[in-house]
């Protein structure tokens, strides 16, 4: 059984960088077009009580995620306020993806979602994975694989 927090996963400072870079994204679009209306009052406001925030709450909560693989399930503990923890079976899993936009590929991170077919995906009108961990491209492709190999044992 394997132990691993996700901030371990990843390499030293990426993972930070990646969510300081989408923020100032964020931030750029309003500003460039509130700038044209001369309100840069709305951008000191959108930064400090918006993107600052949940840029922070982003960071804790990633950091807060820690997974456990074992030899037929993987564990999934995360949550700031409130802990929530999520026991998938290899057998279960239906479906693994990796995924990453242009600033993670950039970055070389990745997303892996894991997919059961779990009543909390059926039905539902914004569909969701029962896992999703934001790993180094490496781990990344790893982890998958050993999901996929364990699934049948």
């Amino acid at each position: 059984m394997i132990t691993i927090n996700q901030e371990e996963k990843i390499p030293a400072g990426r993972h930070i960088f990646y969510l300081i870079l989408r923020s100032l994204l964020l931030l750029i679009i309003p500003y460039l077009f509130f700038s044209m209306f001369k309100f840069q009052g709305i951008i000191t406001f959108i930064f400090i009580f918006i993107v600052l925030p949940v840029t922070i709450y982003s960071y804790l909560y990633d950091n807060s995620i820690i997974f456990i693989v074992g030899d037929d399930k993987i564990t999934i503990k995360e949550g700031i306020f409130f802990k929530k923890t999520k026991i998938i079976p290899y057998s279960s899993v239906q479906s693994v993806d990796i995924k990453s936009g242009m600033l993670k590929s950039w970055m070389q991170l990745r997303v892996v979602n894991i997919w059961t077919g779990s009543q909390e995906q059926v039905g539902v009108k914004e569909i969701s994975p029962d896992g999703a961990l934001m790993l180094s491209a490496e781990d990344a492709e790893w982890l998958a694989s050993h999901i996929v190999s364990n699934k049948n044992r």
